[in-house]
């Protein structure tokens, strides 16, 4: 399997797990208001709130580039994101975050540490298929 059809393999991955989130916190078993089955369901936003009302799940159009879900916890959240020329997942908690993001040029998946807006860890693919993976000190130094 090359670079490129490893990325999209995890992509994939990551978007079966946040439709899997959002499907579990959006149909809780046996929830309070009872059971209820729908064929199809059309509108353009959906937001679902626990009972607080504190937003868990959104899922919302964003014009013509596609949409959005975005899972929220009390540890961190999770975005996937359809964008003009690709699409990006995102997982964001305490101790930093990592971004899975593609494009016409190929795509990375960066970790960023504690409070950083830089990251710390790189791996790509460009357009051609050649990879790279780069790493980078607290102090902004790549490491080798």
């Amino acid at each position: 399997m090359n670079a490129k059809a490893s990325l999209y393999a995890v992509i994939g991955g990551v978007v079966g797990a946040v439709l899997t989130m959002a499907v579990c916190s959006v149909m809780p078993i046996g929830a309070q208001n009872g059971d209820a089955t729908f064929g199809e369901i059309t509108c353009t936003g959906l937001k679902v709130v626990d009972f607080e009302g504190t937003t868990k799940v959104l899922i919302h159009n964003m014009k013509e580039y596609g949409g959005q879900v975005s899972v929220f916890g009390k540890a961190g959240s999770v975005w996937l994101v359809t964008e003009k020329r690709g699409g990006r997942v995102a997982a964001f908690g305490k101790a930093g975050k990592v971004l899975l993001y593609t494009d016409e040029h190929g795509g990375s998946v960066s970790v960023y540490g504690k409070g950083s807006n830089e990251s710390r860890a790189v791996m790509g693919v460009n357009e051609y298929g050649n990879g790279m993976v780069s790493t980078w000190d607290k102090n902004g130094y790549r490491l080798k």
